[in-house]
């Protein structure tokens, strides 16, 4: 995967000519002057992860975000997690292998999707219904 090529082009599609990875291979982007993303490239591999918001005292969501993180289905083909040191839940997803500026820019809007989503319900601290699925199926089609 070539990571270089991918956050250029997302650079240029979104108008922030010269998007590039840091000496660190680290760059952040910030979409709707809200939702903050991450990029982290490795071995060939792009990580995107992004903040969803305090875990304090949302203990009540554990169980829906363990049901969100089966196979990935509700977390963008990704994971929610917990990052210890801020006290927050992140979403993240792991991109590799040969992927297309196209194919880039769909896993992308499909991770924001869930990215808002994920950020409303931690946020209100509940599901929108209760027993309602958090993503239903072919959200992602």
């Amino acid at each position: 995967m070539d990571c270089d090529a991918l956050i250029a082009e997302l650079g240029k599609n979104i108008g922030l000519e010269g998007l590039a990875f840091d000496s660190d291979g680290s760059c952040s982007v910030v979409f709707d002057d809200k939702d903050e993303i991450f990029f982290e490239k490795n071995s060939g591999k792009m990580l995107i992860i992004a903040p969803l918001g305090t875990a304090a005292g949302r203990e009540n969501l554990f169980r829906s975000v363990l049901e969100a993180n089966f196979l990935g289905g509700q977390a963008a083909f990704g994971s929610i997690g917990i990052n210890a040191d801020q006290d927050e839940f992140t979403l993240a997803r792991v991109l590799e292998g040969d992927e297309r500026y196209e194919e880039f820019e769909k896993s992308l809007l499909i991770f924001i999707q869930c990215l808002r989503k994920w950020k409303r319900i931690i946020l209100d601290g509940k599901l929108p219904q209760e027993g309602a699925p958090v993503n239903p199926v072919g959200m992602y089609a």
